[in-house]
């Protein structure tokens, strides 16, 4: 079957178009890839933007030599196969250069993009293949040559994505192991207990209660140490909630690597350290985590008696997050379910979400607290990193719920969640 001039011609000014992207973008990262891998923001969106901005010079570039070079292709049909290997071969060449720079330094986002980048070169070589020459049937067969990379990209990214998990979920970790030198709150103190790894790093500031109280085991994002939230918790301290702060595994000095077991081994053995200190009433130890830690938190009330949980800007469940990043589940290593362990916990359960959260999205907030009929849910005008937790959650809106549910007594100077404007507070039913 023959097509006519003007249908040959539409299609390859279309595969022109869908080449500019791959190439512009992959030759962009080809040339500044680490710079892109190590400082670009951390969405999908956020990377192209960002790629965009600083890197428009050198696209626009590339594209107008592309754009020569595929023109001279539409003018001399003798040359549209070398304008078709240069496409597509710089889309290969950069990607894959790239993609060796991510084992040094991941980001899933920056990959999405270059899948995107060679995606589009490959689409464009494919159709020039298939419609700027007669005879459809034997030019369909040749492009098996453009879907042979494609078979061997995705398994590449999969590839990439489980071996790199650690580092990915648990960037902060680091084989050296170092005691923690910072400056510490006077009434704190640092708690090293005795684990199968080593030690379990953590730190302490009791609530001055006249009597036993109620405590919180904090666990902190995949960015963090327990030093950056010293001050963070203070004002729970100080309304008569102590405070026990638990470094991952391998975070900041501490020993061991954040595995699954040494997660879970390490918040277990923080509760029973807690549970036998004479000011904390046992009865009333409550579960915190913010970002990767809500799932070490959720976790831990599978395996010890918490009263109460409470989950900041965290993700459904890890297989939520591979489907998010469209790979298969069974990839994931770390069987967070936090969804799984909120449906079973008969305890109450608060959370707060970041509604432009572009690192768990805050649709799997949603499906998070959905999963807890009369569970507590704040959606915040932030994102994940910038959603500073000030002291209106540590001061009003945490104790006033712990108040609600029986943690914390009653004062009389004891904010109440009205304080927060309905529309951004839910109780799910």
């Amino acid at each position: 079957m023959n097509l006519s001039p003007a249908v040959r011609s539409s299609l390859y000014l279309l595969s022109l178009v869908l080449a500019l992207p791959g190439v512009g973008l992959g030759a962009a990262c080809l040339v500044f890839g680490n710079g892109i891998v190590t400082n670009s923001p951390s969405s999908f969106f956020g990377v192209l933007l960002d790629t965009g901005a600083f890197l428009l010079p050198w696209g626009l570039l590339v594209c107008f030599v592309a754009l020569v070079a595929l023109v001279i292709g539409g003018l001399i049909p003798r040359l549209r196969w070398l304008a078709s290997f240069c496409v597509v071969g710089l889309a290969i060449l950069s990607s894959i250069v790239v993609l060796l720079l991510a084992t040094v330094n991941f980001s899933p986002e920056h990959l999405s993009v270059l899948v995107l980048a060679m995606s589009s070169a490959l689409l464009s070589g494919g159709l020039q293949r298939v419609f700027c020459k007669n005879g459809i049937r034997e030019e369909i067969m040749k492009l098996r040559a453009f879907a042979f990379p494609l078979l061997i990209l995705y398994p590449l990214y999969a590839g990439i994505m489980f071996s790199k998990q650690e580092q990915i979920l648990f960037p902060a970790f680091s084989e050296k192991h170092y005691a923690l030198k910072v400056p510490q709150p006077a009434n704190g103190k640092l708690v090293e207990i005795p684990a199968s790894f080593g030690n379990v790093r953590a730190f302490y500031q009791p609530a001055t209660t006249a009597s036993a109280g109620p405590a919180i085991i904090y666990t902190h994002g995949n960015f963090e140490c327990i030093q950056d939230s010293f001050s963070l918790v203070r004002p729970l301290v100080d309304g008569g909630v102590g405070v026990l702060q638990v470094e991952f595994p391998g975070f900041c000095g501490a020993d061991a690597d954040p595995s699954f077991k040494n997660i879970v081994e390490a918040e277990n053995l923080a509760y029973d350290w807690l549970a036998s200190q004479s000011e904390v009433d046992k009865s009333r130890i409550v579960a915190m985590g913010y970002s990767i830690g809500g799932g070490a938190a959720s976790e831990l009330t599978r395996h010890r008696p918490v009263r109460a949980l409470i989950l900041l800007s965290t993700y459904s469940s890890l297989e939520d997050i591979a489907h998010h990043y469209m790979l298969p589940g069974f990839l994931v290593r770390y069987p967070f379910d936090n969804v799984a362990r909120v449906r079973e916990y008969n305890g109450p359960v608060y959370f707060e979400h970041g509604k432009h959260d572009q690192v768990i999205p805050f649709a799997l907030g949603q499906k998070l607290a959905q999963s807890k009929p009369g569970s507590e849910f704040v959606a915040l005008d932030c994102g994940h990193d910038t959603c500073h937790f000030d002291q209106t959650l540590f001061v009003e809106r945490v104790p006033a719920w712990l108040a609600r549910n029986g943690v914390l007594a009653s004062r009389k100077n004891q904010p109440e969640m009205a304080s927060i404007p309905a529309s951004e507070s839910q109780t799910h039913d």
